[in-house]
């Protein structure tokens, strides 16, 4: 699973997390389904390329595939960085 999760303050989300913990469906929201080799998947956004390049902010999440998924535990992802501006 891949995801965005638009920028938010940590003392307004309900576990503290720097995002809110309900994915960005119109940015990226995905399931990559592979056994090994290259994957790929695509997904077209509503926001333009100037908006998601300067002014959304947001989290990219990749989570464990071995793990079950979870917005608000960090730990189960394999990556977790920061998206556009």
């Amino acid at each position: 699973m891949i995801q965005a999760h638009d920028a938010a303050d940590p003392s307004t989300t309900p576990n503290g997390t720097p995002y809110n913990e309900t994915p960005n469906t119109e940015v990226c929201t995905m399931m990559i389904m592979g056994n090994g080799g290259s994957n790929w998947k695509s997904q077209l956004s509503t926001m333009s390329y100037t908006e998601l390049t300067t002014t959304y902010e947001a989290f990219f999440v990749v989570h464990d595939p071995l793990q079950a998924v979870t917005t608000t535990d960090p730990t189960t992802y394999v990556i977790l960085g920061s998206f556009a501006r």
